[in-house]
């Protein structure tokens, strides 16, 4: 057979598996894929480290406060010099979690963020007590990307007596504010 022909007819099946393999079925074009919960969702915990600036105005009773803006954000942070870390906050949300114990904390321990529907999350604390230590409160301030203001996030806290084998869990269900 001809090699011009070959290369022809060649071209030709090249050409319609590639225009074919891209075509899409109408279910694939009109139905969005379902999500399914619950789904991790990554953080990493902010911090004012290394920068002249400080917390300010943290609420001590097992807040979550949702921060979207600059505007928010300067509600709870100073500076004596420079500026904090730059946040873009059209790509993402900062939490700030905050509580506070009767007795010492001794130490504190975040659990995975999972989302279980569109708005709802869900994060577990665990706060280590112990009488001795100074009274305290906690708190963490962590970067997510973009939620919205509405989204409820729910701190399940367990406390943990350091130097007893008891352990209590406290669940507390926060309908997040958003710093208006």
């Amino acid at each position: 057979m001809n090699p011009r022909i070959l290369s022809l007819i060649a071209f030709f099946l090249f050409f319609i598996v590639v225009f074919s393999s891209c075509k899409k079925t109408e279910s694939e074009k009109s139905e969005p894929q379902p999500i399914n919960y619950p789904i991790e969702i990554p953080f990493d915990v902010y911090s004012l480290e290394g920068t002249e600036c400080k917390w300010q105005n943290i609420p001590c009773n097992h807040k979550v406060i949702i921060i979207n803006s600059n505007e928010e954000f300067e509600k709870y942070v100073s500076c004596t010099e420079g500026s904090y870390r730059a946040i873009d906050f059209s790509k993402y949300t900062l939490l700030l979690l905050s509580g506070a114990h009767l007795d010492g904390i001794y130490d504190t321990k975040l659990g995975r963020l999972v989302q279980d529907d569109s708005t709802h999350y869900k994060l577990p604390v665990t706060v280590q007590i112990d009488t001795r230590a100074p009274k305290k409160g906690w708190s963490y301030v962590l970067i997510v990307n973009k939620l919205h203001s509405e989204s409820i996030i729910e701190l399940n806290l367990t406390t943990i007596a350091r130097y007893t084998s008891r352990a209590k869990s406290l669940k507390i269900s926060i309908n997040s504010l958003s710093a208006k």
